[in-house]
C-alpha cells in the first residue's frame, strides 16, 4: 500500500491541484475561518478523484491490477490517501486561520474547532459518496452519477437541516462535535465496505 499511496502523492504534487487550492485558499481568507477550514476539505476530495483519473489513464488500472497487490489494498489507500489529505487540509486550513487572525484579528476558538471538524467530515463525506461509485462504473460514469446523488442528498438535508441545527443546540458543544465525528467514522467504514464490494464486481 505504501507504493500506491507514494504513486498518488507523486502525482498530485506534480499536477496544479495542490498550486489552485493554495490560490483559492488565499483568496477565502478575507471570507472568515469557516470558510478557509471548509474549503481545504473540499479540495481534498477533489484531488483524491483525480488519482483515479490518473489510475485509469492509457488501461493504468489493469496494469496495477497485474502488481503485487490485492483489491482490497487498492481500495483501503484510497481511503487512507483520503485522511492524508483531509488532515494536510486540515492543517493547512489552521495555518490560514492564524495568519487570518493576525493580520484582522478575531479568534475564536468554538468557531475553528467547529470548521476543523466540519473539514474532516466534508472531505470523508464527499469521498465517502465518491469512491464506490467510482470504482463502481469509472471515473466519468462515476462523477456524473455522484455530482447527481450528491445533489439529491443536499436537497434532501436543507428540508431536514433545521431539526438537525436545533438538535445539536441542545447539545453541548464538545457533545455535538464528538457526535459529527463519530457519524463521520460509520460513514467512512460503510463507504470502504461497499467499495470493496464493487472493485471485486468490476473487471479490468
Amino acid at each position: 500500500m505504501k507504493g500506491l499511496l507514494m504513486k498518488d502523492l507523486a502525482y498530485l504534487k506534480q499536477s496544479k491541484a495542490l498550486i489552485n487550492m493554495l490560490f483559492v485558499a488565499v483568496c477565502f481568507i478575507f471570507m472568515g475561518n469557516m470558510y478557509v477550514l471548509i474549503y481545504p476539505g473540499i479540495m481534498a476530495s477533489s484531488m483524491m478523484q483525480t488519482t483515479f483519473s490518473y489510475d485509469e489513464h492509457n488501461s493504468g488500472m489493469k496494469y496495477l491490477m497485474t502488481l503485487p497487490i490485492t483489491r482490497r489494498t487498492y481500495v483501503k489507500s484510497k481511503y487512507v490517501l483520503t485522511l492524508v489529505l483531509a488532515l494536510c487540509s486540515l492543517l493547512f486550513g489552521l495555518v490560514m486561520v492564524c495568519i487570518r487572525s493576525i493580520v484582522m484579528g478575531g479568534f475564536d476558538l468554538g468557531e475553528v474547532a467547529t470548521g476543523a471538524v466540519t473539514c474532516v467530515f466534508v472531505a470523508s463525506f464527499l469521498s465517502s459518496v465518491n469512491i464506490p461509485l467510482i470504482i463502481r462504473h469509472g471515473i466519468e460514469k462515476g462523477r456524473n452519477i455522484s455530482s447527481t446523488l450528491l445533489l439529491v442528498i443536499a436537497a434532501a438535508v436543507s428540508f431536514g437541516m433545521a431539526s438537525v441545527i436545533s438538535m445539536l443546540d441542545t447539545m453541548s458543544e464538545l457533545a455535538a462535535l464528538t457526535v459529527i465525528l463519530g457519524c463521520t467514522v460509520i460513514m467512512v467504514l460503510t463507504s470502504f465496505r461497499i467499495s470493496l464490494k464493487n472493485i471485486e464486481k468490476r473487471e479490468y
